[in-house]
């Protein structure tokens, strides 16, 4: 866990052709950790049969509000994130996703100066 301890993240490189296949979700229910050359997936709660499996694509961007996420996906995907975080957010007043980057680039600042 390099941001727990205040180190630089480390990415991974590999190629996992099942895992280009999942669609990725801003409240994913699933987990990726990468141990040498494999990469595994843990289920966040129980998964009923039949439910979608869903992991995180955009990085520590999951943690952004709503038009940095949406900025991160368009610009991986080419399309914006249709998610159901992302809908329900988009329903959100203008004003209170104002608060809510603000909250957030001031955050921000905080951990880029720890």
């Amino acid at each position: 866990m390099p941001q727990v301890r205040h180190e630089r993240p480390t990415g991974f490189i590999g190629i996992w052709p099942e895992f280009a296949f999942m669609r990725h979700s801003c409240t994913p229910n699933t987990s990726v950790v990468v141990v040498n050359r494999y990469m595994l997936l843990h289920a966040t709660d129980e998964l009923p049969a039949g439910q979608e499996v869903t992991v995180n694509k955009l990085g520590g961007a999951i943690a952004a509000p709503l038009a940095a996420r949406q900025t991160g996906h368009l610009e991986l995907f080419g399309r914006p994130c249709h998610c159901s975080r992302c809908q329900l957010e988009q329903q959100v007043p203008e004003e209170v996703q104002e608060q809510l980057q603000s909250v957030h680039d001031k955050a921000q600042v905080r951990v880029c100066h720890i």
